[in-house]
């Protein structure tokens, strides 16, 4: 999840156009309308926030614009919008950019979930305790690669699960990124119905189920990350900039 901070003094003329700035900008792009405020003088709030200026909007711990470090007690950020304008707060444009720009980097990494559930499928076809006759073929398997004879059922069981519980945490992050929860929703169920039809009461039926679910929520979870990405690649269309003019 994105960490996104307001840094502002009490007495700061500017906040609540840098507050309305914000909130908009997660607005336009369709993300969770969410953010942590620290007022500088306030006990609770962490040392670093001493060192920007009022207002200041940080993005996973980076300042928007060029918020300059202070050291000297209170004092005004100064930002420069896309066209050169100085300002008194970020506009709409610059928060929704550094927003976007964090997202698409966590993006780049979208075939772990499919691996992840991939492999969980794969190893929930191999018969581990329903299917004592397999375990000689199992046996020879790993005695040619060099492993010796030992009891690995209770092995694949954990990796099995463990497996499972990395898809639906992947899927939950992409939840945060794009904010549809079905696709956790059917790994959680189809990891529930694996776990169960191979531990707790062997059913291939139900198993195939369970697998059948969490190849549906990885091709669902990649729909949505191509369409959130797409979105966040698409230019403002000048709704931005129009509701700029508005507040000025």
């Amino acid at each position: 999840m994105t960490k996104i901070e307001l840094i502002y003094d009490a007495d700061c003329p500017n906040v609540d156009k840098a507050r309305a700035n914000l909130k908009k900008a997660l607005v336009n792009l369709s993300v969770d309308n969410k953010w942590t405020e620290w007022e500088r003088t306030q006990n609770s709030a962490p040392a670093y926030v001493q060192r920007y200026g009022s207002p200041t909007i940080l993005i996973d711990e980076n300042p928007i614009g060029k918020s300059e470090v202070n050291e000297e007690g209170n004092s005004c950020s100064i930002y420069l919008d896309e066209h050169g304008n100085m300002s008194r707060v970020p506009s709409i444009n610059q928060i929704r950019t550094a927003i976007r720009e964090v997202f698409l980097k966590r993006k780049k990494r979208p075939l772990i979930g499919i691996v992840s559930s991939s492999g969980a499928s794969i190893l929930a076809l191999i018969p581990i305790i329903s299917c004592p006759l397999c375990w000689p073929a199992y046996t020879a398997l790993l005695s040619a690669l060099g492993v010796g004879f030992f009891n690995y059922s209770l092995y694949l069981i954990f990796l099995l699960i463990g497996l499972i519980g990395f898809a639906s945490f992947l899927l939950w992050r992409d939840y945060r990124f794009h904010n549809r929860l079905l696709p956790f929703l059917l790994a959680l169920i189809g990891g529930t119905l694996v776990i169960i039809a191979k531990i707790i009461y062997p059913n291939d039926p139900l198993m195939f189920a369970g697998i059948l679910s969490l190849v549906v929520a990885s091709i669902v979870n990649i729909f949505y990350v191509k369409k959130m990405t797409k979105k966040l690649l698409q230019p403002c269309e000048g709704c931005c900039q129009k509701k700029e003019k508005k507040n000025e």
